[in-house]
């Protein structure tokens, strides 16, 4: 009898259609997140449809009442000059009419109707905000394209990695400046130097020393503003966190050493651009300008009166009003004048809180059943190598999207003031702080009692200033 042949494995999945199962399975995936993806766009696209109508119908609404007291006044004039002996109880009336506040008694009633079961637009506890454009942001976060933080590994490979191994091919030494060598150039720019002092400056030796320190300083710049070189990003990287790990020596000692400072600082947001190592390095920048200092010492008259006073001829108690601090010459830098600078910046700071939050992981509950199901993807291996399952947004139920999203709001709400804040610090302005705050509360849907409490804190804080 002739033996029976082997059935291999290739004519078994192709008796059953297993490649075409395998093709409808990947396309009914594919289908399934545009399918998510879709909802989301239709969910945003009403929920900023709803937000556009309800504030056209407050403004009708305030015109509305705004003609109403306008008409009232109008009749009790007229009552006024036509009836003289109602002229005592026209005056009443017309006092009663001028307390009229339409805004508050808008804001009243629009806040009741909000937060009382039945009101038209009752919205529970949350009283504003978009749900679908926080979702939309954590979408993007948990997809990665958010970008990464200066402070992660990926990051550091990217500053670090990039073009140290490159040789400049325009032939400048100057730029071939290894990493030990810059970090040694900015340990110098806080070594104390009494040559440095204004009642040392015609001391023998001084005038060296300064012209010394002033070639340091035109080095680190030149390295710091390159934008040619291919290792320039790794080596402006090299400086700021050389510069950073000076924050306990904050303090400087004289005049020469902070303008030499402010230089280098300025010589790197110059290098810097609005790739993320560029913005990384700006921000660590803003952040430590504020940190090194120089105490100015008062003036001798006000010395010489405190001595008479108190009979010590101790020092006077060092202030933080006698502080300069390094901020005060970088305010003007062609840098903060690009508003895609700021957009980017509050982006990475998003990115970067929302990595250190979690957001998404506090809904993986051990206890539940859902969180079992989605432990189960993560640990299923195909054929085709281990599998990589993500929380995404459509995953939560509407609890704990409302709850997300409000997280997600906080986290903006809380980098959007500390950027504006940085704007005044800077020298932007109130006007352009205001716009900016305005112009990315509304692209994030943030609350608007949240958008208030921003745009009332800036307002705050620059009439402290005047």
């Amino acid at each position: 009898t002739a033996a029976t042949p082997m059935i291999s494995r290739v004519d078994v999945e192709r008796e059953v259609d297993l490649p075409g199962l395998r093709n409808a399975a990947l396309a009914a995936d594919e289908a399934v997140e545009d399918a998510a993806q879709n909802l989301l766009n239709v969910l945003s696209t009403l929920d900023t449809t709803r937000r556009s109508a309800r504030v056209a119908a407050e403004t009708c609404l305030l015109a509305a009442c705004n003609a109403q007291a306008e008409t009232i006044s109008s009749l009790v004039q007229l009552e006024r000059q036509a009836i003289e002996d109602r002229l005592e109880s026209l005056k009443e009336l017309e006092q009663v009419v001028k307390s009229i506040d339409v805004r508050q008694d808008l804001d009243t009633y629009i806040t009741a109707d909000k937060k009382e079961r039945g009101g038209s637009t009752w919205m529970g506890d949350y009283d504003d905000g978009g749900i679908a454009s926080a979702l939309a942001v954590l979408s993007s976060h948990v997809d990665g394209s958010m970008g990464q933080g200066p402070g992660s590994p990926t990051m550091r490979r990217l500053e670090w990695g990039v073009g140290d191994s490159v040789n400049n091919d325009d032939g400048d030494n100057e730029q071939d400046i290894p990493h030990e060598e810059l970090e040694d150039a900015v340990d110098e720019l806080f070594i104390p130097n009494d040559l440095f002092l204004p009642e040392n400056e015609h001391k023998e030796g001084s005038a060296k020393a300064r012209e010394d320190f002033q070639k340091m300083v035109d080095k680190l710049c030149k390295v710091a503003s390159d934008t040619k070189s291919p290792a320039a990003k790794s080596k402006r990287s090299t400086i700021c966190y050389a510069l950073n790990s000076k924050r306990s020596e904050a303090e400087l000692k004289s005049q020469i050493q902070l303008v030499g400072l402010s230089q280098v600082f300025r010589a790197i947001l110059s290098g810097c651009d609005n790739e993320i190592g560029g913005i990384a390095n700006a921000k660590m920048c803003m952040m430590l300008s504020q940190t090194f200092y120089r105490v100015e010492k008062e003036k001798e008259g006000n010395d010489n009166k405190q001595n008479d006073t108190s009979g010590d001829n101790s020092p006077p108690k060092e202030t933080r009003s006698n502080r300069v601090y390094v901020k005060t010459q970088l305010i003007g830098h062609p840098l903060w004048e690009e508003e895609e600078f700021w957009d980017q910046t509050l982006n990475q700071c998003v990115a970067e809180s929302l990595t250190n939050s979690g957001v998404m992981q506090s809904f993986e509950r051990s206890n539940d059943r859902r969180s079992i199901t989605l432990l189960n993807k993560k640990n299923t291996k195909s054929e085709w190598g281990p599998t990589s399952f993500k929380l995404k947004w459509h995953d939560l139920n509407h609890a704990e999207r409302s709850e997300a999203a409000t997280q997600v709001h906080a986290v903006v709400f809380a980098q959007l003031g500390a950027l504006a804040h940085s704007m005044m610090e800077f020298g932007c302005g109130i006007e352009r702080s205001c716009n900016f705050v305005r112009r990315m509360s509304v692209r994030n849907q943030l609350p608007i009692s949240q958008r208030t409490m921003l745009l009332q804190h800036l307002f705050g804080r620059q009439n402290k200033k005047l």
